[in-house]
């Protein structure tokens, strides 16, 4: 909300466009936002179709059109909220002369498919536009939604002295975040009934929805790839070796046959592709090795449900979990890092060492390794340490402890931690 007021303020505001997948809150933030103006005016493209016409991309005829649906005048302190703008393509291109030409008038829109547009040559107008990404909320945010301020200003100030005293309750808290994830209707029936009861028949009704958008948008000779690769994602992560096999999907399968299916949900902001990196220099990207990935779901709730992982074998120790422990933690990792910077770490590879993500963060570099557990032996990182001599992070259930070469951050001050 802080952004969105700051976009409002802008003396350069352009139309501002929010991305991210389905119930992430896109809709409830614009209208939020609109509660800071005299006026809005919301349209759902799905539905409103008289307004943005196929084609018509001239913002005057459009803004006519809404004064005559509206019957109203429209000024600068007055909202124009276009949801599901991919769903009229010309509308994405009409943001170009909206801000050549009415950059006076707030716009903003959003849409959980605008990835599609990518794959329907539609081109955005760059330049012209804002991009501003929503995802699940973060574990500090959770603390918010469910009453703990306090928690979130000590973690957020890194007064880990304070903090101490209060760690199982946070780990205790991190549980929970572990099993309701941080989809907003989720946590809110969290809040709403103090238990998680109801917890997995939400997210696999959310589940159920993502998975009839396949057909609803993805072509028909590609659904079943999407489908496919969407459905062995918790078989991935359930491994010791996380990387994504080809052959895990069908047997002999190769990359080409994939490749597009993998791309679809990355468009629908549904999963997360964390690529392999031989080397730590700067830039990471040109040590990639684009074929060795790790494919991350967009909530780690998301893959609880997935796995039919049942709550109470989170909340309690228990045996069953013990091999599915670090593919959570790993994806609640991941999360909060995207969260964080908006951008997605790699992971590293030397020999037989590997290190969970290696990332950038204003020019420092930062190797990661995740531990779901309290065992601290960092074999890897004490490998990649001495091969680079670059400082090194581990995040796990044991509390902030800093030495000379490594730097163990709790699970639940990921965020705040470096």
């Amino acid at each position: 909300m802080e952004d969105l007021i700051r976009w409002k303020s802008s003396t350069n505001r352009k139309p501002l466009i929010l991305r991210g997948a389905r119930q992430v809150g896109k809709t409830w933030a614009m209208k939020e936002l609109a509660k800071t103006f005299d006026n809005f005016y919301y349209l759902n493209l799905e539905k409103d179709k008289d307004v943005f016409l196929e084609g018509d991309v001239d913002p005057k005829k459009i803004i006519e059109r809404i004064e005559i649906k509206f019957s109203t005048s429209l000024n600068e302190n007055t909202l124009i909220i276009v949801d599901e703008i991919q769903e009229i393509r010309s509308a994405v291109t009409s943001l170009k002369y909206f801000q050549e030409e009415y950059s006076w008038l707030p716009v903003i829109c959003a849409g959980s498919q605008l990835g599609i547009l990518q794959h329907e040559k539609v081109s955005f107008p760059v330049g012209k536009v804002t991009f501003f990404d929503i995802f699940p909320l973060s574990f500090l945010e959770f603390l918010l939604a469910v009453g703990y301020p306090g928690f979130v200003k000590k973690l957020v100030d890194k007064n880990w002295l304070a903090l101490e005293s209060f760690h199982k309750e946070l780990i205790d808290l991190l549980k929970i975040y572990y099993c309701t994830g941080g989809l907003p209707e989720v946590v809110q029936d969290y809040i709403d009934n103090g238990n998680l009861n109801n917890t997995r028949e939400i997210q696999q009704n959310l589940l159920d929805l993502y998975y009839s958008d396949f057909s609803k948008h993805i072509p028909n000779n590609i659904v079943s790839k999407v489908r496919q690769v969407w459905q062995s994602i918790p078989a991935h992560l359930s491994k010791e070796n996380k990387k994504f096999i080809w052959g895990a999907v069908r047997e002999g399968a190769r990359s080409k046959d994939y490749e597009d299916a993998i791309q679809w949900l990355i468009d629908l902001s549904l999963v997360y592709k964390v690529t392999n990196v031989n080397n730590a220099e700067l830039p990471l990207s040109g040590f990639e090795q684009k074929n060795i990935f790790k494919i991350y779901l967009l909530d780690v709730g998301l893959l609880g449900a997935m796995s039919n992982l049942p709550i109470q074998v989170i909340l309690q120790k228990n045996e069953i979990f013990e091999q599915f422990k670090g593919a959570l933690t790993e994806q609640y990792v991941l999360q909060q890092l995207v969260a964080k910077n908006g951008i997605i770490p790699n992971y590293w590879t030397g020999g037989k060492s590997e290190v969970d993500f290696i990332f950038t963060d204003e020019l420092k570099m930062i190797p990661l390794e995740v531990k779901a557990q309290e065992n601290l032996k960092s074999q890897s990182l004490k490998s990649f340490y001495t091969k680079y001599g670059i400082y090194c992070y581990r995040t796990s259930l044991s509390f902030y402890k800093k030495q000379d070469w490594l730097t163990n951050i709790p699970l639940y001050g990921i965020l705040a931690g470096f």
